[in-house]
C-alpha cells in the first residue's frame, strides 16, 4: 500500500487519479480535469494530516506532508513509511517555483491563496494595501516561504528506496516514461499503451497555464538587465512579485512606490531600476 505526500498545488490528485486511470479503473478517454475542473474529482482518500494517514492507513490515500512551520518533512515522510510500503514524493525543483507559486495561488482557495492566507501571512491589513505594497511584500517572503513549506532543502538530497521522489517538472517533460516507472515500482498493472499516456500528457498540458512561468521570469529579467524588449502581457502578482526578487538578487532595486501599474515592456521597466548600494 502507498500514500502520495506533495505540497498543496503540486499535482497529488492528477497524479492519484491517473495511476488509477493507468490501472483501467476508468475509461481511457475519461478526463477529470477540464477548464472548469481539476483533478480533485477522483475517488482518493484525503487526509488532513500525517498522524491521521498514519493512524486510518488506506488505498489510494494522499497527504500534504507539512503544514505548520514546525512540520520536518523527512521526519513526517519516515512516520509514513510506519503505515504505508511505499511513499509517493511530490516537489517542485527552484525552476519549477513561480509555476508552483501560481498553482497555490489560483487552484487552492477560490478567493486566492494569498487572500486566504493573510492572517498566516502577517498581512492582516492587506485588503486595504495596495498592490504595489503586495508585490513588494511578496518579492521578500514568498520564494522563502515557498522553500520552507515544500521542505525543498531537506527533500533535494534525501534518498530512500521506499520512496519515490517526482519533481513535477518531469510530470511537464517525461509524463509517458514517469508515470511508466512509477507503474513498474509500484508493482501495479498499467493497462495504458505510450500512446493513451501520450495523449493523457498533451491533454493535461492543455490545461496548465503555468508550466513555463519559470522560463519567462528568466528571460523577462534578463532582458530588463540587458536592455532588451519584451512584451510583459498578463502577468499575476505572483510573476511580478519574482521579477523584483530576481532583480533585487541581481542587485537592482525597482522605484516601486505607488508602482500598481506594471510596466508593459521591459525597457519601460529598466527605466524604473536602479542599482542597490
Amino acid at each position: 500500500m502507498h500514500i502520495i505526500a506533495y505540497p498543496a498545488g503540486c499535482y497529488g490528485n492528477f497524479l492519484g487519479w491517473a495511476l488509477e486511470w493507468m490501472q483501467g479503473n476508468y475509461a481511457v478517454d475519461y478526463r477529470p480535469f477540464t477548464k472548469k475542473n481539476s483533478s480533485h474529482n477522483w475517488n482518493g482518500n484525503h487526509k488532513s494530516n500525517v498522524d491521521e494517514a498514519v493512524l486510518i492507513p488506506e488505498e489510494r490515500s494522499y497527504v500534504h506532508p507539512i503544514q505548520h512551520k514546525t512540520d520536518n518533512l523527512i521526519s513526517n515522510i519516515e512516520k509514513l513509511l510506519t503505515a504505508y510500503d511505499k511513499v509517493i514524493l511530490l516537489y517542485p525543483a527552484l525552476n519549477d517555483f513561480v509555476w508552483h507559486l501560481n498553482n497555490k495561488q489560483t487552484k487552492i482557495f477560490k478567493d486566492g491563496w494569498i487572500k486566504h492566507n493573510q492572517s498566516q501571512l502577517d498581512m492582516s491589513n492587506w485588503e486595504g494595501a495596495q498592490t504595489w505594497e503586495l508585490r513588494e511584500y511578496l518579492s521578500l517572503y514568498l520564494y522563502d516561504q515557498n522553500k520552507a513549506e515544500t521542505g525543498y532543502n531537506n527533500v533535494v538530497d534525501y534518498t530512500n528506496d521506499k520512496v519515490f521522489k517526482i519533481q513535477i517538472n518531469q510530470i511537464r517533460d517525461t509524463l509517458p516514461a514517469l508515470f511508466n516507472g512509477l507503474a513498474e515500482w509500484l508493482d501495479i498493472c498499467n493497462v495504458r499503451t505510450n500512446d493513451e499516456l501520450t495523449k493523457l500528457h498533451k491533454d493535461w498540458i492543455q490545461n496548465e497555464p503555468y508550466l513555463y512561468k519559470d522560463r519567462l521570469i528568466e528571460n523577462i529579467v534578463d532582458a530588463i538587465i540587458n536592455n532588451k524588449v519584451l512584451e510583459m502581457n498578463e502577468l499575476t502578482i505572483i510573476d511580478e512579485s519574482q521579477i523584483q526578487r530576481r532583480l533585487r538578487n541581481a542587485g537592482y532595486e525597482i522605484k516601486c512606490y505607488e508602482l500598481n501599474e506594471w510596466p508593459s515592456t521591459t525597457t519601460q521597466l529598466r527605466e524604473l531600476i536602479y542599482e542597490a548600494e
